[in-house]
């Protein structure tokens, strides 16, 4: 057995889902709709900059949370990142200073929106609240609130993985492998065990022997106590590459409840991933 050694928004305000199993709160459905955020301007109507703009409906004045028609949320989620795009009819913007918003009683940064100008930018950017960095201490059920004095939005995200696996870093020195070989990578497993594995093999250069072969294999992977064990395929290319190892949980995360707006989550598998230097021999 080998071992490695233990050490902005959309142009014209369209709006584009994230990868992902789409989800809608006040009526599930399983994609988001594309939709422009308010009136079609002209050509010339952009050219004249905040002026033509402003000629078609898209005043730099904020709006209120209740005033705002057919209010949507987009979020964008990971273990490490966090945004949030508040869209509604007409590209309102927000007051500066009115609204507040949380994550888990966190505070979240807020953009309030803009509209664009000139032939360079889009007409609609749309209020986001955002963190760069998640707090460590959030827990699988998230709860977001975005209010000011006249309206709350909330919305409730379950199923959370506050912690990844952390797989054992890559060597300085590529490793030779060969083909049929059994390789055992160790990772640091959280309190919540991870149940996904996946390995793939990338070999771009020139095979260097054996006849037909294939530049990227995947690897049938188990998991087992601490490490991840995989055999080398017979029909991967002789030559040098790298290994992609991901380690993970199956379950995703899902959108529970959203008031007073229609909320979109577009969850992904939450998995940690290492890329290893390799090459191949015979």
């Amino acid at each position: 057995m080998s071992s490695f050694p233990r050490y902005v928004n959309g142009l014209g305000g369209v709006r584009t889902a994230a990868i992902g199993a789409s989800e809608k709160v006040r009526g599930l459905q399983t994609q988001a709709p594309m939709r422009t955020s308010g009136p079609i301007c002209t050509v010339a109507g952009l050219l004249l900059g905040v002026a033509g703009l402003a000629g078609c409906g898209l005043g730099q004045e904020g709006t209120s949370l209740a005033k705002m028609v057919n209010r949507e949320l987009h979020f964008s989620l990971s273990n490490t990142f966090l945004s949030i795009s508040l869209f509604a009819d007409g590209c309102p913007l927000l007051v500066p200073g009115t609204v507040d918003a949380t994550l888990n009683g966190h505070p979240l940064e807020i953009s309030p929106g803009r509209h664009g100008s000139g032939i360079w930018e889009g007409p609609c950017y749309q209020p986001r609240f955002s963190l760069s960095t998640l707090p460590d201490d959030l827990g699988s059920t998230l709860t977001f609130v975005i209010k000011d004095r006249t309206l709350t939005l909330r919305a409730v995200i379950s199923g959370h993985h506050p912690e990844l696996p952390m797989l054992e870093p890559a060597p300085s020195e590529p490793r030779v492998l060969r083909r049929a070989d059994v390789v055992a990578i160790g990772f640091t497993s959280p309190a919540d065990p991870p149940d996904h594995v996946f390995v793939s093999f990338s070999v771009k250069g020139t095979p260097t022997g054996g006849g037909a072969c294939s530049h990227y294999p995947q690897a049938d992977a188990s998991i087992a106590i601490g490490q991840i064990e995989f055999q080398v395929p017979s029909t991967v290319c002789i030559s040098p590459g790298s290994l992609r190892v991901c380690v993970g949980y199956t379950a995703r995360p899902r959108l529970e409840t959203c008031e007073n707006a229609t909320c979109f989550f577009d969850p992904t598998i939450a998995e940690a991933c290492q890329v290893y230097p390799v090459t191949i021999e015979p």
